[in-house]
This record gives C-alpha cells, sequence and structure tokens, in this order.
C-alpha cells in the first residue's frame, strides 16, 4: 500500500467520501424504488388474474403464486429502498454534524489567514512609500492614506480579501494613493 501524500487534506478526503457514499446510496435507492415498484405493479396484475371470474382453477393457482413471489420480491425491494434510505440519511447527519463541528475552527483559521494577508499588504506597501518618497510629510500622508483604505477594505467581512492574491489586492490599494 502506497503511503499518503504528505499535502493529503484528509478533511477534505474525508467529505468527499462521504458525499460520494450518498450520492451511491441515493442511487441505490432509486434502483430499489424502480424494482420495487416493477414487482409492486407484476403484484397487483397476478392479483387482477386470480379473481376474474372466468379462470379456471390451474391459472388462479399460478396467478396466486406470481402474485405472492411479486409480494415478497416487492417486500425486499421495499426494505432494500429503506435501508438504503436509511444509511443515507445517517451519513449525511453525521456529514453536516462534522461541519458544524468544524465551521469554527474554518472561521478562526480565516480569520488568521485575513489577519496575516492584511499585515503583509500593509507592511510592503507601507515600505514601498518609504522607499519611494523621501518627503517625510508626504510619507505621513500616505501612510495615513493608506491605513484608511486597508481598514475600510478588511473591515467589510463579506469581501474575502484574503483569498485574493496579494499583489492584485496591493496593486488596487496602491493605485488610489496619492
Amino acid at each position: 500500500m502506497e503511503p499518503a501524500p504528505e499535502d493529503l487534506d484528509v478533511q477534505a478526503y474525508c467529505r468527499s467520501l462521504a458525499l460520494q457514499q450518498i450520492q451511491m446510496l441515493t442511487r441505490l435507492a432509486e434502483i430499489a424504488m424502480q424494482l420495487a415498484e416493477a414487482e409492486g405493479a407484476r403484484a397487483v396484475a397476478a392479483q387482477a388474474r386470480a379473481v376474474q371470474p372466468k379462470a379456471d382453477e390451474a391459472a388462479v393457482q399460478d396467478a396466486r403464486a406470481e402474485a405472492q413471489e411479486a409480494g415478497m420480491a416487492f417486500s425486499r425491494f421495499s426494505r432494500s429502498v429503506h435501508r438504503s434510505l436509511a444509511l443515507r440519511s445517517r451519513a449525511a447527519d453525521s456529514l453536516c454534524t462534522r461541519d458544524k463541528a468544524q465551521a469554527a475552527d474554518r472561521e478562526a483559521a480565516r480569520q488568521d489567514r485575513r489577519d496575516r494577508h492584511r499585515n503583509e499588504v500593509e507592511g510592503v506597501l507601507r515600505h514601498m512609500i518609504w522607499d519611494e518618497i523621501e518627503d517625510f510629510s508626504r510619507v505621513e500622508a500616505l501612510h495615513a492614506e493608506l491605513e484608511e483604505r486597508v481598514e475600510d477594505l478588511y473591515d467589510d467581512e463579506t469581501l474575502r480579501v484574503e483569498d485574493r492574491p496579494l499583489g492584485s489586492v496591493m496593486a488596487g490599494l496602491a493605485c488610489g494613493l496619492g
């Protein structure tokens, strides 16, 4: 057996397996439902043949036997549908429970990533301003303007700035400075 890659995201892998399991169980339930419907229709048709007034005794017995066989098959397929749906429900509940439990950790990690992103953007731009501008009062004014723009950008939590490349965020902020 091969060792797992070092960069394997176990949580993401397990989540994809759970989603795959849910899809397979859904498909199994659909197939079993189609089979149950077919056997149910066969049982009803056989019962109808068994009660026909002009049927001879052999035809009635054959129809009853077929109805019983189809009824048992219907019952087996119905249980299969029930089991598949129960397993799917359990898998979905487990997935939702895990996702809820990890939501706080994901949000904390997002906030840490956002803070690091903000600090790096602001730090690099401050150094660039300091390196390029010789007038100290102008440097201070640009730093104040930069701080205000960074504050506005990163205060809006709905903007997922931390997911954008650093260079594009810095370029956007630097464009309007000065």
